[in-house]
C-alpha cells in the first residue's frame, strides 16, 4: 500500500525531518509518547533531491521493519551531495 502525505517547512533540513515524523507518525498512534533512548546516524549519498527525499524515508522504513526500531525525532542536514541525520 502507498502512503502520502504533505510537509511544509521553513527550509530543507527541516523539510527531511518533517517528513520523517509524519512517516512514522502513521506507523503510531501518539508520536509524542515515544521516548528517545537511543540516537541512530543516518548517512546517504545522492544530488537528486526528490531522490533523496525517497531514500530517506525508504532508509527509515527499513531500519523499522529490521531493527524494530521507532523513530520519534530527527536532525537532518542535507549537503549537494546527500544527507546526514541523526
Amino acid at each position: 500500500a502507498d502512503l502520502g502525505f504533505r510537509v511544509r517547512a521553513a527550509d530543507l533540513n527541516e523539510l527531511f525531518a518533517q517528513a520523517g515524523e509524519c512517516l512514522f507518525s502513521a506507523l503510531v498512534e501518539n508520536l509524542d509518547a515515544v521516548r528517545p533512548l537511543t540516537e541512530q546516524s543516518v548517512e546517504l549519498a545522492g544530488d537528486d533531491r526528490e531522490y533523496l527525499l525517497f531514500d530517506w524515508l525508504r532508509e527509515l522504513l527499513y531500519r523499522f521493519d529490521a531493527d524494530h526500531v521507532l523513530f520519534s525525532r530527527f536532525e537532518v542536514q542535507v549537503r549537494p551531495d546527500g544527507l546526514s541525520a541523526k
